[in-house]
């Protein structure tokens, strides 16, 4: 096509790259190959669902089928499933996942769909108490996937600096020895 660049080749690319930015030595530019390697590897995994249509709700076995595909892609790819990533793969929202799993206009057949939200939240407990997330990217995804709180409870309790209350004679029997004014 008229005005389309050619793209420099990666390998003669990241060299480039590292020298403008004045990284020195092999190791960055190997860091670079490698972080470069697993966003492609990302995009590749994303693209797999890309357009995917919407999984009929009233076919449990269609649900599962497409929940089973989604698991093994993660599996095959070594990605960690996750919320967006399921919901992409049933041709839904995450926010269609969020409410029917809160009972919101709940599909046929969505024990399925809850089911497997339910092993991702399992999955998200074991990743963060074996440090396979970072704690506030973990700390986000049970909030916002899962529905956890930080809850703090604070009692207020009145205080009483003067003592308890006394009844009106306990009160004229104390001043009752004062002088009258």
């Amino acid at each position: 096509m008229e005005g389309q660049q050619t793209l420099m080749p990666l390998d003669e690319f990241i060299p480039e790259v590292v020298k403008k930015r004045g990284w020195a030595g092999n190791q960055n530019i190997q860091a670079y190959n490698e972080q470069s390697k697993r966003n492609a590897e990302y995009l590749a995994f994303a693209i797999q669902t890309f357009g995917i249509k919407r999984v009929d709700t009233s076919d449990p076995k269609a649900i599962e089928d497409r929940l089973m595909w989604y698991f093994q892609r993660c599996l095959e790819n070594n990605m960690k499933p996750t919320m967006t990533g399921m919901a992409q793969s049933l041709g839904v929202s995450r926010q269609a996942l969020w409410d029917w799993h809160n009972g919101v206009n709940r599909p046929q057949n969505y024990e399925i769909i809850d089911s497997a939200y339910n092993m991702l939240e399992q999955l998200w407990e074991m990743y963060m108490m074996n440090g396979q997330i970072n704690p506030a990217s973990g700390i986000f995804l049970g909030k916002n996937h899962f529905g956890y709180r930080d809850v703090q409870d604070i009692v207020v309790q009145p205080k009483k600096p003067l003592g308890e209350e006394a009844d009106a004679e306990t009160i004229e029997e104390k001043y009752a020895e004062l002088p009258p004014d």
